[in-house]
């Protein structure tokens, strides 16, 4: 899977898969993207969840997401693993946050308490929606190197020639420059 940013496109990407570990960044990137690309971002979650987190039925979500994909234009991010696979099918570019546990962790704890505190809430979040403290959470994302990483890993490289491993905000940036 390449893991290096290449040179500025010629024909900018239209269809782009943003996933990674909570606290990568996923939908900073995606709507950084977006912008900049001039294509419709959307948050996965805010489909794959009603309001207070409360899971929607899956082959509705299924047929959401395909519906989406179906689409010219978009940018997603998310980690619905058994949900997404039309994204990536159609996807022009796959683009796989891999930072460090530590990192995601931080950035997690930072979130939350940049959330509560008054002094930054996510955008991403749709009405509804409330940033939470939950231990469980936290153990899902330590965990998630060791159990969601190895399958990602192997079913990007289905895809290695579309998909972009990025393993820092550095490297992260110099993509976004190419687009």
């Amino acid at each position: 899977m390449p893991t290096k940013p290449k040179a500025k496109a010629t024909v900018a990407p239209q269809r782009i898969v943003i996933m990674g570990m909570s606290g990568a960044g996923k939908s900073t990137l995606a709507a950084a993207v977006g912008e900049r690309l001039g294509v419709p971002y959307y948050h996965l979650d805010n489909i794959y969840h009603l309001p207070g987190w409360v899971a929607r039925p899956e082959d509705e979500v299924r047929r959401e997401f395909t519906a989406l994909a179906e689409q010219e234009k978009w940018v997603v991010d998310g980690n619905f693993f058994r949900l997404t696979g039309s994204f990536r099918q159609r996807a022009d570019v796959l683009v796989f946050l891999d930072y460090p546990r530590w990192y995601c962790m931080a950035q997690v704890l930072l979130r939350f308490v940049r959330h509560h505190s008054g002094w930054q809430r996510r955008v991403d979040l749709a009405a509804g929606f409330e940033e939470k403290f939950s231990f469980s959470f936290l153990w899902w994302v330590w965990n998630w190197q060791s159990t969601n990483r190895p399958r990602w890993l192997a079913e990007l490289e289905n895809f290695r020639r579309k998909c972009v491993r990025l393993r820092s905000r550095k490297e992260t940036a110099r993509w976004l420059e190419t687009l």
